[in-house]
């Protein structure tokens, strides 16, 4: 992959992965009984823990870029 494929493919699995949270944080928001309360977290924090990954992946790849342009 090139530079350009691999932010386009980084900047994809975020939205993704910004989306799934968004779903999650609406399930949780929405179990009036807390009935799947601690499941709900633990898979928001673990989308948390994949955009985390994702982004120091991104800042790796940007610096990388950067290395090659000089």
């Amino acid at each position: 992959m090139n530079n350009l494929e691999d932010t386009n493919y980084i900047n994809r699995l975020y939205d993704e992965l910004n989306s799934c949270r968004n779903t999650l944080m609406n399930d949780l928001k929405n179990d009036k009984e807390c009935a799947k309360e601690r499941i709900l977290n633990q898979k928001i924090q673990c989308v948390d823990n994949l955009m985390k990954n994702v982004l120091k992946y991104r800042n790796i790849n940007t610096k990388e870029k950067l290395k090659g342009d000089l």
